[in-house]
């Protein structure tokens, strides 16, 4: 799939982590002031619960946005696709307190894709990615001074981070915190935030499994100097290519398994239903790879089943 596919196949397999975006629009801002990135990185964490997800690392620029998490598939796409619509009605509920009229809450045009990570290696090169996109889009500082990254909770001291700001707690009664983090979530009132009102990543990102990933601060400086932004960009765009056919694929097989189980979700249906719909995207051409990415059932025992 990528340049360095034959060296990513020789890392360990992993299963259950996805590179979650959405791809920049030029017409459409999903963050236009500070108080925008504020309450987009303060509705990470809700919702992390909300969809059973976890975080590794996440960024949000002003046209788009990049998560690496672990999770099911649908969980990191409906994650991405609520925190895209609390952008859009955050923008609308700010310009309706200006005097604009609210029309419109929801981006139609903001598209969002869910990419598999595969291997250990490319899980490296993901996480580098996103917390290189601080410069990459043209910001003049480094990845860990990016307030609307999550990029600072790697390999930081994190004694030090937990310590830092104002305990939500001490910011008055639950209706007072409401109202100062412009939110109707209520957080652990020993969670931090800094002067800007945003909580401290480090009380809602895996970051422990990011630096065992790399084992070393040195390791994690040198994916980011030496990775080339192109490569990984082509192996994006590519990924993005293979998923949007795999996407084509998941409809139809919700809409064989709605025929024949009464059911279009996929993952409730027994390993034995499950074949029986790969029997019928495999008539259509679909290959092992995809099927496998469909239904979480390893390829190899795929084949077996398929015999």
């Amino acid at each position: 799939m990528e340049a360095n596919r034959e060296w990513e196949d020789r890392s360990p397999r992993i299963d259950n982590y996805y590179h979650a975006m959405t791809e920049g629009n030029p017409s459409i801002n999903l963050y236009e002031t500070e108080s925008d990135f504020v309450s987009g990185m303060n509705y990470i964490p809700p919702l992390l619960e909300r969809f059973g997800v976890e975080l590794l690392i996440g960024k949000l620029n002003d046209s788009h946005e990049h998560f690496v998490m672990r999770g099911t598939y649908l969980a990191c796409w409906n994650f991405v696709r609520e925190h895209v619509r609390h952008a859009a009605q955050t923008i609308a509920y700010r310009r309706r307190e200006a005097g604009y009229k609210l029309l419109d809450t929801y981006f139609p045009d903001i598209d969002i894709k869910v990419l598999p990570i595969e291997t250990e290696n490319s899980l490296r090169n993901r996480t580098a990615y996103v917390a290189k996109n601080s410069y990459d889009s043209g910001l003049p500082i480094a990845p860990w001074y990016d307030p609307w990254s999550t990029a600072s909770t790697i390999f930081a001291p994190t004694d030090l981070l937990r310590a830092d700001g104002t305990r939500i707690g001490d910011l008055g009664s639950p209706t007072a915190q409401k109202r100062l983090l412009r939110t109707q979530q209520l957080y652990p009132q020993d969670w931090r935030v800094d002067h800007r009102l945003r909580i401290n990543p480090v009380w809602y990102t895996d970051f422990a499994s990011v630096n065992r990933l790399y084992g070393a601060p040195e390791w994690f400086i040198l994916r980011l100097v030496n990775r080339k932004n192109s490569e990984e960009e082509e192996a994006i765009r590519q990924a993005a290519t293979v998923e949007k056919t795999v996407q084509d694929l998941r409809l139809l097989a919700a809409n064989e398994s709605r025929r024949l189980f009464g059911s279009s979700d996929i993952e409730r249906l027994e390993t034995f239903q499950k074949i029986q719909v790969c029997y019928a995207l495999r008539s259509i051409g679909a290959t092992y790879s995809q099927l496998q990415r469909i239904t979480r059932i390893p390829t190899a025992e795929l084949k077996r089943l398929m015999r």
